[in-house]
């Protein structure tokens, strides 16, 4: 990485701070996306329950024990939500204060799977945020935002690591994980971004022993068995191992090994994990789903099943990258929005122009068998995604699968992307066009995008504040 690269990097990174601290402390508290289950199992960590538990003996009905004074502090924004109405600032800090100075020590235990069953690791960041305030003394409301002020430092000091791991198209990477989607989740209890950026992590020690020849196996390895613990349908992104060349190792069988060892011990674990703390989310959120049959369609009438699968991922797509690109808030209609269109639009035409510019002849030693697995990959998360909800959640007679957020796409976006930086850099004569001045073009769309996500954050920002006075 050059100097004007890091400084670029550096800069966007202090913007990006500083549009998440706006968010932590304008967003209305605990209305973000699914940020009231995150909370519950952020606070149950920071007392010490670390590892869900099953409530009332009851299959699937995974939750924890948290204290009665973050219950009582929460729940009244819980129903302002519901009701789509704003919250008041005022009453908040009342009820804040009146909490705080009660002797209610107990705490309730209750049934918050869609959180309870995520890997304690994912949330470590906030239960660090409210152990630290919880137990130095400080109030249940200020406790409420350092768990979401945790995350977020969490969160970009990993963009930091995962941005200088990749050996390419950093720039591009940069701009993607600063998506105002991204930036959102961040600031809030959501273990999305974790998420996210273990995985770049893990495409990008991939490409540092495809491209740099660097023998880092057992830092990868780990990092596969973290993609499956961590979503299980990240899997998908297993066979980047794959792009690891056989000169790395003594022979053919060593190199088998390796990769398919690491590749079993990522699916394995996924299995495991998801396999002792399963649960049915149309159950849970009462959808309408319906598990049994939607296997039976699947093992019955696997053609129709598959059409049903395509045209949902070919309707809903458009709607997918606005959705994936800036969506605020998690409830009802007050309390959700999204900043598509041309904004997106424009932004992701940047990060296809940043991409190309990316490209350079040192990147094109990867064959075009294994670049092809980029697509395939892609693709392959993509339709997990909507085999995942087709069988855990939507409706079997709906025409297309619900439950779709475009959040999910943010790594199959990316890969697109990275497989478009090192198909151009297989055309030696566009690598001579631009590299003498790709830096510096890089670095000119990297600011105008920045400019474009704050604008696109403020306005966000605005419509928060409708709704916490």
């Amino acid at each position: 990485m050059d100097r004007l690269e890091r400084a670029s990097l550096i800069s966007y990174l202090v913007v990006m701070t500083i549009i998440g601290l706006f968010f932590v402390f304008k967003n209305t508290p605990l209305t973000g996306l699914d940020e009231r289950f995150h909370f519950f199992r952020s606070y149950q960590m920071a007392q010490g329950g670390i590892m869900p538990k099953l409530i009332n003996n009851e299959k699937g009905a995974w939750g924890g024990c948290v204290e009665r004074k973050a219950l009582h502090y929460v729940w009244p924004f819980f129903e302002s939500q519901d009701k789509n109405e704003p919250v008041s600032k005022e009453a908040a800090m009342k009820r804040a204060a009146e909490i705080d100075a009660s002797n209610d020590d107990y705490s309730t235990c209750f049934n918050f799977a869609p959180s309870a069953t995520y890997s304690p690791l994912l949330y470590a960041p906030s239960a660090i945020g409210i152990a630290i305030t919880k137990y130095t003394g400080f109030g249940i409301n200020t406790q409420m935002f350092a768990g979401r002020l945790m995350n977020l430092v969490f969160f970009i000091a990993m963009v930091y690591v995962a941005v200088m791991m990749m050996p390419v198209m950093r720039i591009p990477t940069l701009m993607i994980l600063s998506f105002p989607t991204l930036l959102n989740l961040a600031s809030s209890y959501s273990p999305d971004p974790v998420t996210n950026l273990i995985t770049v992590m893990f495409i990008a020690c991939c490409l540092r022993m495809a491209i740099l020849k660097e023998r880092i196996f057992w830092q990868t390895a780990l990092l596969a068995a973290l993609v499956g613990l961590l979503k299980m349908t990240n899997v998908a992104f297993l066979p980047f191992l794959l792009l690891v060349p056989v000169v790395l190792f003594a022979n053919k069988t060593k190199w088998g090994s390796y990769v398919g060892g690491s590749i079993l011990a990522g699916c394995a674990v996924a299995a495991l994990w998801n396999g002792i703390y399963s649960w049915v989310p149309s159950e849970f959120w009462h959808s309408g789903g319906d598990i049994n049959a939607a296997k039976a369609m699947l093992i019955h009438d696997p053609v129709n099943t598959a059409i049903k699968l395509l045209t949902s991922i070919w309707i809903q797509t458009p709607d997918m990258f606005n959705r994936m690109f800036a969506t605020f808030g998690g409830g009802p209609a007050a309390y959700t929005w999204t900043f598509g269109g041309a904004f997106c639009r424009a932004s992701i035409l940047m990060i296809i122009f940043a991409a190309i510019l990316s490209a350079g002849k040192e990147y094109a030693n990867i064959n075009k068998f294994k670049l092809a697995l980029l697509p395939i990959m892609s693709l392959g998360s993509v339709a997990l995604i909507f085999l995942a909800l087709f069988v855990g959640f939507s409706p079997v007679n709906l025409p297309i699968v619900g439950g779709v957020q475009g959040r999910y796409f943010i790594i199959s976006f990316m890969v697109i992307i990275l497989f478009l930086t090192l198909t151009a850099s297989k055309f030696s004569f566009l690598c001579e066009i631009i590299e003498n001045s790709k830096h510096k073009l890089s670095t000119m769309i990297a600011l105008v995008n920045l400019i474009l996500i704050s604008y696109v954050c403020y306005l966000s920002i605005e419509k928060y504040s409708e709704l916490y006075i």
